[in-house]
């Protein structure tokens, strides 16, 4: 739970970096679309009486239970109706 979330950011981020590589326009595009969508959000965030910082905390522990989540819900099961 604490190694999870930075390891998999690195992961993430090395896997768009080579698809930036190798695909190149189309991701890059998504990249600066999903940029847009977050800038509202963050200058909404900036202007909430809720601290920046207590967002960064709140999300590294949610990150860390997402990994948890999906790990349980991607299990390999004998019986593939369990």
């Amino acid at each position: 739970m604490i190694l999870g979330p930075p390891i998999a950011q690195i992961c993430f981020l090395t896997g768009e970096w080579r698809l930036i590589r190798a695909v190149g326009r189309q991701v890059i595009t998504d990249w600066l679309l999903h940029l847009a969508g977050a800038g509202p959000v963050i200058w909404l965030l900036g202007r909430s009486p809720l601290p920046v910082r207590a967002c960064g905390v709140a999300v590294y522990p949610a990150l860390s239970l997402l990994k948890i989540r999906t790990f349980l819900e991607h299990r390999a099961h004998d019986e593939i109706h369990a």
